[in-house]
């Protein structure tokens, strides 16, 4: 339900990334494929414990 006051409460974050040539002749992965990467090694890091499985809930 949308109200008069949605504006007012709420928000948003926009990102914008450019990535130059430069980099890439470099031998850099793209931008995309580093923040993957990373987000891949926070999920399968040996001290992520999901909270699903702390509350007995199976995935």
């Amino acid at each position: 339900f949308w109200s008069d006051d949605y504006f007012i409460y709420t928000s948003d974050v926009g990102l914008i990334i450019k990535q130059n040539s430069t980099n890439l002749q470099k031998r850099q992965l793209p931008i995309q494929e580093q923040l993957e990467k990373l987000s891949e090694q926070h999920w399968n890091h040996k001290y992520y414990i999901s909270l699903e499985d702390e509350h007995g809930q199976e995935d």
